[in-house]
């Protein structure tokens, strides 16, 4: 990250790392990612220990794509690191106003897999039509320690997304999507979208 140095505040220290396992099997990729560290940069007394765990993997093979992440993260001192942001909004980067909402415990996966239609019709072409489907699970009010009331419609519990993506080339795609979004209030979205991507 960047930062101007004469303003950050860098009263506490993490330590991440990741692991990465690609020879199990042909086309599969495995990686385990962690962020462990205080949170609350000396503004409380308390320290706000975060612990975040992710896994995710990739896989390939010929015509069929899939890929998956699931993360869990728990902080704690949630109780005392609320009180300072409903008393100090400004420092907590609250732009409502509304106090601290900080949960105890955030939960996500998603799992997507997707089908290369010329290479599944045994097409040799440098453009790409892929067919795709998308599960999302987020809660990032998972757990909270009753300082606050949840709002539920932040807890996305199931997320459809199904999509087609044309790449003209390699680095450039033209994707249109239906998303379908079940919040934990028992309300139901649904949109559609349009985007151009380039990889760089």
């Amino acid at each position: 990250g960047r930062h101007q140095i004469n303003s950050a505040i860098a009263e506490d220290f993490a330590v991440t790392g990741r692991l990465e396992f690609t020879k199990l099997i042909p086309g599969l990729q495995v990686g385990i990612s962690t962020f462990l560290g205080d949170t609350s940069q000396g503004l409380i007394d308390e320290g706000g220990f975060m612990a975040l765990i992710e896994a995710d993997f990739q896989y390939r093979k010929n015509w069929f794509e899939m890929n998956g992440t699931i993360v869990n993260t728990s902080i704690s001192d949630t109780e005392e690191l609320n009180a300072f942001c409903t008393a100090h909004s400004a420092t907590c980067g609250d732009a409502d106003g509304s106090g601290g909402r900080i949960a105890e415990n955030q939960f996500g996966f998603n799992i997507q897999a997707g089908v290369h239609i010329p290479q599944l019709l045994g097409k040799k072409t440098t453009q790409d039509l892929v067919v795709h489907y998308m599960f999302e699970k987020v809660r990032t009010q998972d757990k909270n320690d009753g300082t606050y009331t949840v709002d539920r419609s932040k807890n996305r519990n199931a997320v459809h997304n199904f999509g087609l993506a044309y790449f003209p080339i390699p680095k450039v795609s033209i994707k249109a999507d239906a998303l379908f979004v079940h919040t934990e209030d028992n309300k139901t979205t649904q949109s559609f979208q349009m985007a151009v991507g380039y990889l760089y």
